[in-house]
């Protein structure tokens, strides 16, 4: 349905909205465009709160029958089949991940807690891994490929085979990732150096080791946040749940109550 899109924003408020409710004439705008609103807040046994985790990617599959929502960015796709049954990602631990997605009956019932000791249960096949974050993972519309790119000036290549019309012989990935140093002594200058207070001797370089530098550093000071102490929402004003949240500037609409699904 091609007048339907999706909305994120900070707070995250997911939206599906309907081009035809949000623009056009004041008579035919209604509650901002939005038909759906998704619930994103997650909870946690032993939290007193939940969270609402800020959604800043999301993508629809080729059917427009899912709706993938990440804080990096992912894709669906078909990796040769003729359906997009597997989602690909990238992540803060300088790994892709491919899921293989079942029917949506098997997964109803057989839903379950897992444990993140055991999330780590597809690498990528391909050339070699990252230095550093993932932040996007593509999946070929028609051949079995993924790319994969990050802060560093690369992308990477991946397939499921070694040899492939298209590539050289490609080697295994190897699944074991660089580690994070606990510190780094030039952590301050790293940073002034990133806001251009300082001049950067290493502008010229033709390697990463600057940028991944940098991004070692906010991992070190943000990646271990709890979203459950980042973005906990309860009981009062705050938590109002809004159908308003949205990044997208949309024009002022009537306050009628009806909504469509």
């Amino acid at each position: 349905m091609t007048q339907l899109f999706a909305t994120s924003d900070t707070q995250g408020a997911v939206c599906l909205r309907d081009v035809r409710m949000a623009f056009g004439p004041l008579s035919q705008r209604h509650r901002h465009g939005v038909v759906h609103k998704y619930v994103t807040a997650i909870a946690k046994q032993g939290q007193a709160y939940m969270a609402r985790p800020e959604t800043s990617s999301l993508v629809f599959d080729r059917d427009g029958q899912r709706l993938a929502l990440t804080m990096l960015h992912g894709s669906f796709g078909s990796l040769g089949t003729d359906r997009d049954s597997y989602f690909a990602l990238g992540s803060d631990d300088f790994r892709g991940y491919v899921w293989k997605i079942p029917d949506e009956a098997y997964l109803l019932q057989c839903r379950s807690v897992v444990d993140h000791k055991v999330w780590d249960i597809c690498p990528n096949p391909g050339e070699i891994g990252h230095d550093s974050i993932v932040n996007t993972a593509l999946i070929h519309p028609d051949r079995p490929y993924l790319l994969t790119a990050g802060i560093e000036r690369f992308i990477r290549l991946h397939s499921p085979t070694s040899a492939t019309p298209s590539t050289e012989p490609l080697p295994l990935t190897p699944q074991e990732v660089r580690t994070v140093p606990p510190t780094d002594p030039n952590a301050r200058q790293l940073l002034l150096r990133a806001m251009g207070l300082i001049d950067d001797p290493a502008d010229e370089a033709d390697d990463d080791s600057q940028a991944i530098a940098l991004f070692d550093q906010i991992l070190r000071t943000e990646g271990d946040g709890d979203v459950f102490d980042i973005r906990a929402f309860g009981p009062g004003p705050e938590s109002s749940d809004s159908e308003d949240g949205t990044d997208v500037e949309m024009a002022a609409a009537d306050e009628d109550e009806g909504m469509g699904h």
